[in-house]
């Protein structure tokens, strides 16, 4: 039997988005899945659309906070109504190909050492279409490679709704260390915990699998936090590399990206959580 995929929509007070959402991930030809659909207690129209889905197709699950948990604690509830071996988190303004499963799960299936695997993707603005993580013909990071391009740079993703995270891979972490505006960040505006479920995934595979196709749509509306606090998103990214890197000194991975760098240049990425000057 295929293994069985939990597609993860988080929601809040988007009715019309979540129609689509829903309805591309049930039109995956992966056909084994389950749709995990976690409402923070919405104040519109959408409470009642889940439902009308969920009554529509069996493998839609609709859940319903009392209150209003914020975005972290929201994934989190959601997270644990995830029964797959696999798991892929759709934000509800975005959407997914119809392949998209098939395809990230081609390279995991039987791989138990490939706990993440991601695809290129096309960001929906306003004005243009942006595609976003297109690596040419590469299938395949080292876990070093993807973890130092993550901590250096802008190129990888920060988001786990272009991935597929084996499912005792897949965790949303709140709190995030112990530094109180990191925590602030994640709490108020979901950044942070989102990247971090990648790089812990990252760090809990012997390599990363990537599928070079657009396979993926992020809409970045007016709505979409990263739209709209920018700059906070920015500070909690940063902040949660750094934290990471802190943590996480002694895996290989990351003592092989130490090795490669200047002292000079890690310390000013990750703000000596590395250098041992600290």
């Amino acid at each position: 039997m295929p293994p069985k995929v939990s597609i993860l929509i988080p929601v809040y007070n988007r009715p019309e988005q979540i129609v689509r959402a829903v309805r591309s991930a049930l039109a995956q030809s992966h056909e084994n899945l389950e749709v995990v659909v976690s409402d923070n207690a919405s104040i519109d129209d959408t409470w009642a659309v889940v439902q009308r889905l969920a009554t529509e197709d069996a493998r839609v699950r609709a859940y319903r906070n009392e209150t209003n948990l914020g975005p972290t604690r929201n994934w989190i509830a959601g997270l644990i109504h995830c029964t797959g071996d696999y798991v892929k988190v759709l934000w509800s303004d975005d959407w997914i190909e119809p392949t998209f499963l098939e395809e990230l799960l081609r390279p995991m299936h039987d791989q138990p050492e490939v706990a993440l695997a991601f695809s290129a993707a096309i960001v929906h603005l306003a004005d243009r279409d942006m595609p976003v993580h297109f690596f040419g013909q590469q299938q395949w990071f080292t876990t070093a490679e993807y973890l130092r391009r993550s901590l250096t740079g802008n190129l990888m993703p920060v988001s786990p709704a272009c991935a597929l995270i084996r499912r005792d891979a897949a965790r949303f972490r709140l709190p995030i260390g112990d530094n109180p505006r990191l925590n602030q960040i994640a709490e108020q505006f979901g950044a942070g915990p989102d990247l971090l479920m990648l790089l812990e995934a990252a760090a809990a595979s012997s390599r990363i699998a990537y599928i070079p196709k657009f396979l993926t749509h992020f809409c970045a509306g007016r709505t979409s936090i990263t739209c709209a606090y920018p700059k906070e998103v920015q500070e909690g990214y940063r902040l949660t590399r750094e934290c990471f890197a802190a943590e996480n000194a002694d895996h290989p991975a990351m003592r092989s990206i130490k090795a490669r760098l200047t002292v000079r240049r890690w310390q000013q990425t990750v703000k000596r959580a590395l250098s041992g000057s600290n």
